[in-house]
């Protein structure tokens, strides 16, 4: 706020110099967009959002399948892993996440 008496004087020399109201305008909603601060809104609502959920994806004959947890004896067919970091990257590591789950 401490600007706002030297925006005022630059706005009326601007009007004595003779500009037009278009350049007074243009430079007060210029000072508007500026010095202005948006509010920070309300809070997000989460209550009708998806609880984030693993996904383990196998491939079949047809379409492939997704479930919630791994399959037991299906290691050789997994195709995607959602969150990525839950991957097992040996077979040692499948069959300990799919004992795991049940």
């Amino acid at each position: 706020m401490k600007t706002l008496p030297f925006i005022l004087l630059a706005l009326a020399g601007l009007l004595i110099a003779g500009c037009n109201g278009t350049t007074v305008a243009a430079a007060g909603m210029y000072y508007g967009m500026t010095s202005t601060k948006r509010d920070a809104g309300p809070p997000a609502d989460i209550a009708d959002q998806t609880a984030p959920h693993e996904s383990w994806c196998y491939e079949t004959m047809g379409y492939p399948e997704c479930y919630s947890h791994p399959q037991i004896g299906a290691d050789n067919r997994l195709i995607n892993v959602d969150p990525a970091n839950k991957f097992p990257l040996t077979a040692a590591a499948y069959d300990k996440a799919a004992a795991e789950s049940h």
